[in-house]
């Protein structure tokens, strides 16, 4: 078994096999410093889904449903996942820490990959705040709270702010989809992947759905699209779904779909993301 970010990462590895040499031998000669900061992000208009026309190829729209992960902060004309975009019509990429080392260098890789495709690209990132942030550093955030403390302030404004701050500089650096918020229930603090890490608002429902809400909101003021994670529910599991197999028949709730099924009622589910979980009652 194998988790979500390893199986991004390996796809993007894998195609890149094929051309591993000539990138190591352009990447060691690449000076990032000569880069130009572009004046502009790449997108500055909401995306719209559209369907494709009848005529367009099937491949086409089956590369337009796929994210991939891939290697590398520098990207040239040669890189795999150029190639891969321009080639297999890649919908989507997400990018880790391994991918971000500054803002000149996240801002230039952004362009390069939507430059690359002829439909508008999904750029993702997991920026929840707190402990799971791709943008820490240079990057300045004014405001890195976890769900948890948000939530145990239970200060609408508070998040909200922490929301339009997160949300504009992700837009700045070309980033149109947060992996973010994480709406599972706190119902087991000692949770090894949720509880943990501080990334749940809380155990109360109304209170995640609540503050969700306000995070999405925030969000979509820059057409930054969220994610609503970790569908059915992943905040009463006894393991981190990371390392293994993950059985929640046992500890699983009904409540724990509210988050969902209230945001979705509100208009406010522009991605739901499932966990890496096993549930019989489902």
């Amino acid at each position: 078994m194998i988790s979500r970010r390893s199986f991004l990462l390996r796809s993007g590895q894998l195609a890149a096999a094929s051309s591993l040499a000539s990138f190591a031998l352009t990447n060691h000669f690449f000076n990032a410093s000569a880069l130009a900061a572009p004046t502009m992000p790449p997108l500055l208009v909401p995306l719209r889904p559209q369907l494709p026309a009848p005529d367009v190829p099937l491949e086409v729209k089956i590369g337009q449903m796929i994210m991939v992960g891939f290697a590398g902060k520098y990207l040239t004309e040669q890189s795999a996942i150029v190639k891969e975009i321009k080639e297999r019509h890649l919908g989507a990429v997400v990018l880790f820490r391994p991918n971000i080392e500054s803002p000149v260098q996240l801002l230039n890789l952004a362009h390069t990959l939507q430059n690359a495709s002829e439909f508008p690209l999904l750029i993702a990132t997991d920026q929840e705040g707190g402990q799971v942030s791709r943008l820490t550093g240079n990057f300045n955030l004014p405001y890195n709270y976890s769900e948890q403390y948000l939530g145990t302030k239970n200060d609408l404004g508070k998040t909200q702010t922490q929301g339009e701050a997160t949300a504009q500089i992700l837009s700045q650096f070309g980033i149109n989809l947060n992996l973010a918020p994480v709406v599972d229930l706190n119902v087991n603090p000692s949770n090894p992947i949720i509880g943990r890490f501080e990334r749940s608002y809380s155990a109360d429902p109304a209170i995640v759905v609540k503050h969700a809400g306000a995070a999405v909101d925030a969000h979509r003021h820059h057409n930054v699209l969220c994610t609503l994670k970790h569908f059915p529910g992943h905040g009463s599991s006894r393991g981190d779904t990371h390392a293994g197999f993950v059985d929640v028949t046992d500890t699983w709730s009904e409540v724990e779909l509210q988050p969902f099924a209230e945001l979705a009622k509100q208009g406010r589910a522009d991605v739901i993301m499932t966990a890496h979980i096993f549930n019989s009652k489902l």
